[in-house]
């Protein structure tokens, strides 16, 4: 009996709780309208002064600036044309910044090819058009200008010149042969002696470098003449010595060696620097001799400047002009003295090309060996 009262109490006080609830949440809800419809109905007034007052400012503003309408309109069109020619100008301006742009491309590549212009032009005007018009003109005929081979068959059938021929080789072989000789052994002479005569010498090697042929020539013929300074020192013990070298291939090859002797000479020391000590002293430490050094370790060290400089003598002989045409005969002659009687006694061009063209071919021939040699050292 007792749980059943308090079910009932507990039934009651639920009910009580949720009714009081209820109406407090209604009366919350009636006071949130009441003020919402209060500022709606308070800003409704203020809306419509606010209409009121817009409608007589614009009527204020309508009467007063009027006026100034017409020059607002004349400002804005002139804003609007200035903005459509700097989207005119904008618009031509990429095109221009674009060229700007393709010119310095250019520029910049082209830029290498404007440096060597002057120098290919040099070679073009100065070697390449000269050789190819000597090699075409020494086919012509010199009276009709038609193709001939005469111009050639000369220089191997007439006695004269096949004697200038084996002259000129006579004299370049030997000049090659001794100049290699003594220059490499004064070359090996200076790399190894270390005493003050070695210094001296090797101080004097350049002194021919820095004097002028014609002046070195000049000289040489003063002393080998047979009236010269050695006749004349022969003379203060009672002799008559004459040399007998003017007018002869001996003088030239004589003369020749005083500028190719020192030539050798600094290619091989500059070879020879290059040479390390320790092979040297291997080599003596196993018991070699001199000569078995010599052939086996610095002969194989310096075989390519052996070859640069015997092709460098051999060109530049073949074609000398100052000392046979100062200490050389009337006949044989070497190449370079042939070449200038043709061109300047006989006024024969074409033979004169002709004979340039052989000269450069037996030239070529020469410089071959060394090119072949590089190509075998590389591969």
């Amino acid at each position: 009996m007792n749980d059943g009262l308090n079910d009932d109490l507990n039934d009651q006080l639920n009910g009580s709780l949720a009714d009081n609830l209820k109406a407090e949440l209604e009366k919350n809800l009636r006071h949130e309208c009441d003020s919402v419809n209060s500022n709606t109905a308070a800003a409704e007034p203020e809306v419509t002064n606010d209409r009121t007052s817009t409608t007589t400012t614009t009527l204020t503003l309508d009467a007063t600036t009027e006026p100034a309408i017409g020059s607002t309109t004349n400002a804005v069109s002139a804003t609007a044309n200035a903005g459509s020619h700097a989207s005119h100008t904008a618009s031509h301006a990429r095109p221009i910044s674009a060229r700007r742009r393709l010119v310095k491309l250019w520029g910049q590549r082209c830029l290498p090819y404007l440096l060597t212009l002057p120098a290919f032009l040099l070679v073009m005007g100065f070697i390449v058009y000269p050789i190819g018009n000597t090699f075409l003109r020494s086919f012509r005929d010199g009276k009709t200008q038609r193709f001939t081979w005469d111009n050639y068959r000369y220089f191997f059938i007439d006695p004269l010149q096949r004697d200038n021929f084996a002259f000129t080789l006579r004299i370049v072989v030997a000049t090659v042969a001794l100049a290699m000789v003594l220059g490499y052994g004064l070359a090996l002479y200076l790399h190894f002696s270390p005493s003050w005569v070695s210094r001296w010498l090797r101080s004097l090697t350049v002194v021919p470098r820095f004097v002028p042929g014609l002046v070195a020539t000049y000289s040489l013929i003063m002393v080998i003449r047979d009236a010269g300074v050695l006749n004349r020192l022969s003379r203060l013990w009672g002799g008559n010595f004459k040399p007998g070298l003017m007018y002869h291939e001996s003088g030239i090859i004589l003369m020749n060696l005083w500028y190719n002797i020192p030539f050798v000479t600094l290619i091989m020391l500059a070879s020879l620097s290059a040479l390390k000590p320790a092979s040297i002293e291997a080599a003596t430490d196993i018991g070699a001799g001199k000569l078995l050094i010599l052939a086996k370790v610095v002969l194989p060290n310096t075989f390519k400047e052996i070859l640069i400089a015997t092709t460098f003598i051999f060109m530049g002989n073949v074609g000398s002009f100052t000392t046979p045409f100062l200490i050389g005969g009337n006949h044989p002659k070497m190449l370079g003295i042939a070449l200038f009687d043709q061109f300047n006694n006989y006024v024969n061009y074409e033979r004169t090309a002709a004979l340039s063209v052989i000269m450069f071919l037996i030239c070529s021939l020469s410089a071959s060996f060394y090119i072949v040699n590089n190509l075998r050292q590389r591969q």
